[in-house]
């Protein structure tokens, strides 16, 4: 049999078919991948959905913790067996529970003043939690900022209110060192707030919970008597606009521990309305008395914070120790600046 020498036209041909079908081949395979793909991120959004309503349900009681998923129990910090045990062909992953249960209520009781003016308020409140389990980094664990004011029927933290609520679904701490509320501009005056049967106590009467944290200790920790300090203020008059008529703030920072191993502080203590009078002004010295404060050993230094109407304080005086600012001029506004020896 003979053979025809291919022709430089029969080479073009078998090339254009054999491209032809490589791209045909080429947009197949990219579909299919594109596919997998799809149906890869549709099983994972489903699994993150089923995930959510069954870590709702434990939350709120209905299933138990260990209908939760191991990749759940370990985000959430939970010893999730690594082992599942099969029975007729069903699997059952366990919770190592150790001592405790993972999860927890609280009973909180909360007892709103009457005495100060404008005890209650309207705000939503925020509870947070201080324990003595510890993190893998060594930090000590919190449950954070928790909401309270759906967790009561009609109209709480009212003056004279005794508001009761439970806080289910928490993350096992350990014993409550202290814990912290805080709440919104409508400030708030609690007395006393019960966690189970351990009671925390505001170092001072009428607290003014605002939008910062005001923390909370068990009496134990706050028998020492109170004591007041006493601060003079000199704002100075070389600096241009020297003098403010926003409200001022003041912060102690001492040598005395709480049970965390943290300083205790005396915290943004408004100062205006301890003086009589216009405070504050180019030149001035203001002196007042901050009574009624915790004793939270030497004062290592002090912070001020303001408004939008800046201010130069040259010097701060608490109980005849003296506080400079490391600039003459230190423009004190809505952020803190501190003042050392």
């Amino acid at each position: 049999m003979m053979f025809t020498k291919p022709s430089v036209e029969h080479f073009i041909v078998l090339f254009t078919v054999a491209s032809k079908s490589l791209l045909s081949y080429g947009e197949t395979a990219a579909t299919n991948v594109g596919n997998l793909r799809g149906d890869i991120k549709e099983e994972q959004e489903d699994k993150i959905v089923k995930d959510d309503i069954i870590l709702d349900q434990v939350l709120e009681g209905i299933l138990p913790v260990s209908s939760l998923t191991k990749d759940v129990g370990m985000w959430l910090g939970l010893n999730m067996a690594s082992a599942t045990t099969k029975s007729n062909g069903v699997e059952n992953e366990e919770v190592k529970r150790g001592s405790s249960d993972p999860l927890k209520c609280y009973n909180i009781t909360i007892v709103t003043d009457s005495d100060c003016s404008w005890s209650g308020t309207d705000s939503n409140i925020y509870l947070t939690l201080y324990g003595t389990e510890q993190n893998l980094d060594g930090t000590f664990k919190e449950s954070r900022d928790k909401k309270l004011n759906h967790l009561l029927d009609g109209n709480a933290f009212e003056s004279g209110d005794t508001d009761t609520l439970k806080l289910c679904g928490m993350p096992n701490i350990g014993e409550i060192t202290k814990i912290g509320v805080r709440g919104g501009g409508d400030t708030w005056d609690p007395i006393t707030i019960t966690v189970d049967t351990k009671q925390f106590k505001f170092p001072e009467k009428c607290p003014e919970v605002g939008e910062n944290e005001v923390q909370a200790f068990p009496p134990v920790l706050l028998s020492d008597p109170l004591k007041c300090y006493n601060i003079t203020i000199v704002t100075d008059s070389d600096c241009l606009w020297s003098g403010t008529d926003s409200n001022i703030y003041l912060t102690l920072y001492g040598t005395e521990q709480n049970l965390d191993g943290t300083f205790k502080e005396i915290r943004d203590k408004k100062l205006n309305n301890l003086i009589d009078g216009d405070a504050f002004e180019s030149g001035d010295t203001d002196t007042l008395n901050l009574c009624n404060m915790p004793n939270i050993g030497e004062i290592t230094h002090i912070g001020v914070r303001g408004g939008s109407d800046e201010w130069d304080p040259s010097k701060i005086v608490v109980d005849g120790r003296e506080f400079r600012f490391k600039k003459t001029c230190p423009g004190v506004g809505e952020d803190e600046v501190q003042a050392f020896p």
